[in-house]
């Protein structure tokens, strides 16, 4: 009877035993799944933080060439309204140039003047209607070439005084 109750003693032993051994291997697999998908939380968050920080890097980029098209062509425009002005103000100079330089010519010519059209001018009366051709054709002053300008006479004025 010592020796059933021994066994059966060792029989509970034993399966209480397996049972710590299973609950153990149980609590040890449920630890491990755990860290595991703590793990892959964490990467996924990663991912995502890194997805984020890279897509605002791209916008910044972006934005970067947005702001830099915008200046350049902010400097663009600035250089062709100062290039618009050198050459306004360059005709206008010239011009002014052509018209003291015709009244000089007129001054020593009083009583003969060619103009520039071909027509000659005799006497005080048709050199004044010269330097009025001349003032009126002020908008005929075009630019040829990088720095140079040229006179154009306007035909209907030259028709009507011949």
């Amino acid at each position: 009877m010592i020796s059933k109750e021994l066994e059966q003693l060792e029989r509970t032993a034993e399966e209480q035993r397996l049972l710590r051994m299973d609950r153990e291997e149980r609590r040890q697999r449920e630890y491990t799944r755990k860290k595991l998908n703590l793990r892959r939380k964490i990467e996924e968050e990663w991912k995502t933080k890194e997805m984020l920080l890279l897509t605002k890097i791209g916008e910044d980029v972006k934005r970067e060439q947005r702001v830099e098209e915008q200046r350049r062509r902010s400097r663009e425009e600035s250089d062709r309204k100062k290039q618009a002005m050198l050459e306004k103000k360059m005709a206008y100079h010239l011009q002014k140039m052509q018209d003291t330089g015709l009244k000089d010519d007129m001054g020593r010519n009083a009583f003969e003047y060619k103009g520039q059209n071909g027509t000659l001018y005799e006497l005080y009366g048709q050199v004044s209607s010269a330097v009025n051709q001349s003032q009126s054709s002020s908008k005929n002053v075009t630019k040829i070439s990088g720095s140079s300008v040229a006179y154009q006479p306007e035909v209907q004025n030259s028709n009507i005084e011949q």
